[in-house]
């Protein structure tokens, strides 16, 4: 097996168990008590950076440019930003404009339309 495909392989399961991560944190969100909530969100300080760097990484990928993990990691990791920082927190601009862009595919309009109605489900609350 060649070092490239080694790479995309590797780079697949990543992609993979950061998706698990994220939609596992998410998931564990609205459960979390106020008493916990600095843990909670500790767990997950770089999951959106870690999100964002392999959906990048897939993106400059031959292999893997095409690949439907890449919308899914950009919208997991607004979600997670806008979790973490809050609707208005600058720090989520990077994410929101990444997902954003896939406005302009029919194909990834729904995972727009999803990420929206998250961010309006939290409505105002900052959760850090």
């Amino acid at each position: 097996m060649s070092g490239c495909d080694e790479q995309t392989m590797r780079l697949n399961d990543v992609s993979l168990h950061l998706i698990a991560e994220a939609s596992s944190w998410i998931g564990e969100s609205p459960q979390v008590q106020a008493g916990d909530e600095a843990v909670f969100l500790q767990r997950a300080s770089d999951l959106p950076e870690r999100l964002r760097s392999c959906m990048m990484a897939m993106s400059n990928s031959k292999a893997l440019e095409m690949s439907r993990d890449i919308p899914t990691l950009c919208s997991l990791a607004a979600k997670v930003a806008l979790i973490l920082h809050g609707a208005t927190s600058a720090a989520v601009t990077l994410y929101e404009n990444d997902i954003y862009y896939y406005r302009a595919f029919p194909s990834t309009k729904a995972l727009v339309l999803d990420y929206e109605r998250f961010k309006s489900s939290l409505g105002g609350r900052r959760t850090a």
